[in-house]
């Protein structure tokens, strides 16, 4: 039974304050070591509320946030508070805007904004394993970083996975340790400065990206289990057919009849004895918490830098879920409301949490949406191409450069090139202009530099039609328009660039397999320049 809420309280309460420059969700309140962490006193029943909008914004990039203002959207009638709407003359519109939840309302004195340093909002995502009949801090088999910036509205997500080693410090300027990096939270809260893992995790995951994390969220899976299903399901879009094993013993009952046991590799081999096996198959598949859980964590039979794939894809399905344009602002505030009661018994409250936080987050999670799937990275040994991460003891695997320069390096030229790194095109430009390319020339920089995450390719050709301009020919039907946006960017964004789009009609192929095509030509008129030197 939904749990009832003060809602006029709530709103009464609610006052725009500053925040503490880090924010932590911690889930638990014991470590697998055993020891127990004190808790701290309960919470009041306003800051309870409050939590719940997080726990959603951990789960799926911002998304608690989002919650948080659809919730008031269905609860909160018009404000009496007015907020003056002046046009663009500076006059003060007939009709002023009354509902300060409205973005469209907002002024330059009352524009809510979440924290951020370098033009970008950093927020760190942690799973913890441990499980509903178990009380203590299990590993982070989920860490994820999402970064949003506000230069290029856009989002990417860097997962870690589990099996990676990494630095830690139990305080600031500390002794420097190595660990599995799934372990650092669980060291960090029985022996971290004032028993803090989120500090000391944080400390991690600053040094080897070089961003700063503004926000943390840390949840049980058990909590994610009870949201989707609050949700009704989400819909993944899987990539590829998944067979893999799952533990037994973590099944709910309902599932243990159906449980198919996997053939063992021989009679005297029982490493699998205990486990089920679940199949996926390539496409669009609705499911419910506990088989959005499978899927996401079980790797005995794939890789831990896989699983961290199939991690991107549940988030990616929740986000879409939530923020799909088929439900209306009071359906979405209804279910998620029922989520807020059903994950109640797995959280707790470390933070303070603001109306201004909730408003500033709706305003993000609405570009977020606009812009589309954010870009996926795993740092596993095919990271840039190879070289990065490299295999260690066992299973393990190693940061080639632990000053972490080198990582850092890469992961700045995604953040440049990130329209290119999110479809991996294959480029074909053809110089029929007459005029040599130097390495100033856009085109020519981006080639060589280093992306290997694209591929380009430069010659020189004729132009026996006397065609002037640029043209990019399209391969893809559509696929790629962002990449084919930054194209147009890069070559100055001027009216003499035509984008054409190959169809059986009108004939147009590919020289070979290439997926774009940039044929530039002579300038259209004497001052438009069709071969922009490079401004980055």
């Amino acid at each position: 039974m939904t749990k009832k809420i003060d809602i006029k309280g709530f709103l009464n309460k609610l006052r725009i304050k500053r925040k503490p420059k880090v924010e932590a969700v911690i889930v638990n309140e014991k470590v697998d070591q055993g020891e127990k962490v004190t808790a701290k006193p309960k919470k009041s029943r306003l800051k309870k509320i409050l939590f719940r909008v997080l726990l959603v914004f951990g789960a799926i990039l911002l998304f608690a946030l989002t919650v948080g203002v659809l919730y008031a959207y269905d609860r909160w009638q018009i404000q009496t508070q007015k907020v003056t709407q002046y046009t663009v003359d500076g006059a003060v519109a007939v009709e002023p805007c009354k509902n300060i939840l409205n973005p469209e309302c907002w002024t330059e004195a009352f524009r809510p904004e979440l924290y951020k340093e370098n033009n970008k909002t950093v927020i760190l995502l942690i799973g913890s394993d441990a499980r509903h009949n178990n009380s203590f801090i299990g590993n982070t088999d989920t860490i994820m970083l999402v970064i949003y910036d506000y230069t290029t509205n856009q989002v990417r997500t860097i997962s870690f996975p589990r099996d990676l080693y990494a630095p830690y410090q139990y305080k600031d300027n500390g002794n420097t340790y190595y660990a599995k990096i799934n372990s650092i939270f669980a060291a960090g809260s029985l022996y971290g400065e004032n028993k803090d893992g989120a500090a000391v995790f944080k400390r991690t995951i600053e040094r080897i990206t070089g961003e700063k994390i503004q926000y943390i969220v840390v949840t049980r899976f058990d909590g994610v289990i009870k949201g989707i299903d609050a949700l009704g399901g989400i819909d993944v879009n899987v990539s590829e057919d998944h067979t893999d094993v799952y533990p037994r013993p973590d099944l709910p009952p309902e599932l243990l009849p159906s449980c198919v046991k996997p053939v063992l590799r021989n009679r005297n081999d029982h490493s699998l004895n205990d486990y089920c096996v679940f199949t996926f198959k390539k496409g669009l598949q609705h499911m419910d918490g506990i088989h959005a859980l499978i899927y996401a964590r079980m790797r005995e039979l794939s890789t831990d830098f896989d699983r961290a794939r199939r991690q991107q894809e549940v988030v990616n399905a929740i986000k879409d879920k939530v923020l799909s344009d088929k439900a209306s602002l009071p359906e979405k505030a209804e279910s998620l409301l029922t989520m807020y009661g059903s994950i109640d018994e797995y959280i707790d409250l470390k933070f303070d949490l603001n109306l201004e936080t909730i408003l500033a987050g709706l305003d993000l999670a609405g570009k977020i949406k606009d812009q589309g799937d954010s870009a996926k990275i795993i740092l596993d040994p095919y990271f840039a191409g190879g070289g990065v991460i490299i295999k260690g003891d066992a299973s393990n695997y190693n940061f080639a450069d632990t000053s972490f320069k080198q990582v850092q390096s890469k992961l700045r030229l995604i953040e440049k090139y990130l329209d290119y790194y999110k479809n991996s095109p294959n480029i074909y430009v053809v110089n029929a202009s007459g005029v040599g390319l130097d390495k100033t020339n856009t085109l020519v920089a981006t080639k060589n530099a280093g992306l290997w995450f694209m591929k380009m390719n430069i010659t020189t050709g004729k132009n026996p039609n006397n065609k002037s301009g640029i043209e990019i020919i399209d391969y893809t039907n559509g696929t790629m328009n962002s990449t084919i946006e930054r194209l147009k960017k890069d070559l100055g964004g001027g009216s003499n660039i035509v984008v054409l789009t190959a169809t059986a009609e009108n004939g147009l192929k590919p020289v070979g397999k290439e997926n774009i095509g940039v044929y530039l030509y002579p300038a259209a008129s004497p001052t438009t320049s069709a071969l922009p030197s490079s401004t980055k």
